[in-house]
């Protein structure tokens, strides 16, 4: 028996072995690709719904306190401070009174204290929009007592808030920059914008990020309309 022999009967020649090798290699390459493209694809959905959580829990924070603004603020006037395309600043009992909140009892038992002041700010550079707290102790304000960042990675240059009066026109009449006293006083709701912008993640080819939008308006119940 020669070798053609044995190799008809049941053997395999080097042909054909290096072809069934080559038909292996190209499926699990074929494996791999559609493998790596599942995880490409997971770990952006996970990073878009972070992005999401995030800023639901900063939106659903900032809508709270912002609706308190002139709540309970005793001799104070002035229940909006500060209002702009990318900050606002209000003054607001937020924690009802609780000396377990960001100010303490000192602030809280003093004569017409127990207000707090917060302001909303995006950080230009970094794109992180910045919650700090004021305490009042009945005559001045102690600035920075608490700080945070609420949401990050917020898209620089769009603009965070707008306000509006009691006919809904937005104020002021042009499309942004810093409201007048006056203004401030006719402001009824604000619009609360989160556009946020991830350059990490890539989810189609030529994309250089992953954008998310969301927004909601909040109308203020304890200002003078």
């Amino acid at each position: 028996m020669n070798n053609r022999e044995l190799s008809q009967e049941g053997g395999f020649s080097l042909v054909e072995l290096l072809v069934a090798t080559l038909v292996l290699g190209l499926a699990m390459a074929g494996l791999y690709s559609a493998f790596d493209s599942t995880e490409t694809f997971y770990e952006n959905y996970s990073a878009s719904s972070d992005m999401r959580q995030q800023a639901r829990v900063g939106l659903d924070l900032v809508s709270t306190e912002l609706r308190s603004a002139g709540y309970d603020i005793g001799d104070l006037t002035e229940p909006i401070a500060i209002a702009t395309d990318t900050s606002v600043q209000f003054v607001a009992d937020i924690d009802d009174g609780a000396s377990s909140g960001p100010c303490d009892a000192t602030y809280e038992s003093a004569t017409n204290g127990g207000a707090e002041r917060i302001t909303y700010a995006l950080d230009t550079t970094t794109g992180d929009l910045l919650r700090t707290i004021d305490c009042y102790n009945g005559s001045a304000w102690t600035t920075g007592v608490e700080s945070s960042t609420v949401v990050e990675s917020l898209a620089v240059g769009d603009a965070v808030f707008r306000f509006y009066d009691d006919n809904g026109a937005q104020l002021p009449s042009s499309s942004g920059g810093t409201l007048s006293a006056s203004d401030r006083d006719n402001v009824v709701s604000v619009e609360i914008i989160f556009s946020l912008i991830d350059t990490d993640q890539k989810q189609l080819v030529g994309e250089s990020n992953t954008n998310l939008f969301v927004s909601t308006r909040v109308r203020l119940h304890n200002v003078t309309e």
